[in-house]
């Protein structure tokens, strides 16, 4: 879940987290300054952790030559794949976060 804030009360915000001791959110941190998040950005987040707030498993086959997600959290997100590892059953993504590139690895079955 995902709180919105105007950006100049995300310190007030995190403050009252911190004073009644709410352990509800996890705020995002860019050279030691708490920062809002892109709307883009939580969009991609809330689309990989769907409602249960778990990464679920993506099924991928190869067609044509072709990587292409049958189903799962990776639906509609080909193009952030950027190695898998059928072996394994792992998925490399790169997600751009807080204007960096990051790498994330995720669970994949590989079907024919």
């Amino acid at each position: 879940m995902f709180v919105a804030s105007p950006a100049e009360r995300l310190e007030e915000f995190y403050n009252l987290l911190r004073m009644y001791k709410l352990n509800i959110a996890w705020p995002v941190y860019s050279a030691g300054a708490l920062v809002p998040i892109y709307t883009e950005e939580q969009l991609l987040i809330q689309k990989l952790i769907g409602n249960g707030g778990i990464v679920e498993v993506s099924t991928l086959k190869k067609q044509n030559e072709q990587l292409q997600v049958v189903n799962g959290p990776l639906l509609g997100l080909d193009h952030i794949i950027k190695k898998v590892s059928p072996k394994n059953r792992r998925i490399m993504v790169e997600v751009t976060v807080l204007d960096e590139k990051k790498k994330i690895e995720l669970e994949g079955v590989f079907v024919t």
